[in-house]
């Protein structure tokens, strides 16, 4: 596996948003860092990137962050880590989430899909690409049920104990990624660095 960026690290910049959520994104997004570098440590046909910012339009509230993209040959998951605390999560009429009884727009949030119809037109032909939010515990004692929870845009969710099965599925047998598919998403790197490209045989 080949990894580029550095998890978390928007995150730890921001000087606007509640230290709490700030500490709570940043361990599920290291967490998920050191899963997929534990299970693909040895899979040369894999490379990951961490914390990319998509450019701003005018209609945007702020700027696009995407937290990890998993790419092997055409294939491309881009994951969004959650540190949620546990419960019954589930989507209602007008594609509302709730989290028991009580509403819970966090999960209504458009990012990981808008992120995705950004980088979209600029993939080669036949690239295919997957949203996942991915969900971990916000404590040792959270237990979380996701079955019924919806979200947007064809995005997919699953418990970070389900994570290694969902992406070996989406990223399919061993293939090397195409060169200009790789050099997209490290131009979106945070924190820029040196990319090693694929060679071609």
């Amino acid at each position: 596996m080949f990894a580029y960026g550095q998890p978390g690290a928007l995150l730890g910049a921001a000087t606007t948003l509640d230290p709490r959520k700030v500490a709570a994104g940043q361990r599920g997004e290291v967490a998920t860092a050191r899963l997929l570098g534990r299970t693909f440590a040895q899979d040369d046909d894999v490379y990951v990137f961490h914390d990319l910012v998509m450019p701003s339009l005018p209609s945007d509230h702020g700027r696009l962050n995407i937290d990890h993209v998993v790419v092997r040959g055409r294939r491309v998951v881009v994951l969004d880590s959650k540190c949620w605390r546990g419960g019954f999560y589930w989507t209602g009429p007008g594609r509302r989430s709730h989290r028991g009884i009580d509403s819970f727009r966090d999960a209504d949030a458009r990012t990981l899909g808008m992120a995705i119809d950004r980088l979209s037109p600029h993939l080669p032909i036949r690239a295919r690409m997957k949203g996942l939010i991915v969900v971990w515990p916000s404590n040792d004692e959270a237990r979380h049920h996701l079955w019924a929870l919806r979200p947007r845009d064809g995005v997919g969710v699953c418990r970070h104990d389900r994570l290694v099965r969902r992406l070996r599925a989406l990223l399919g047998g061993p293939t090397r990624p195409r060169a200009d598919l790789l050099a997209l998403f490290h131009s979106q790197l945070s924190v820029p660095s040196t990319f090693r490209a694929p060679v071609e045989v």
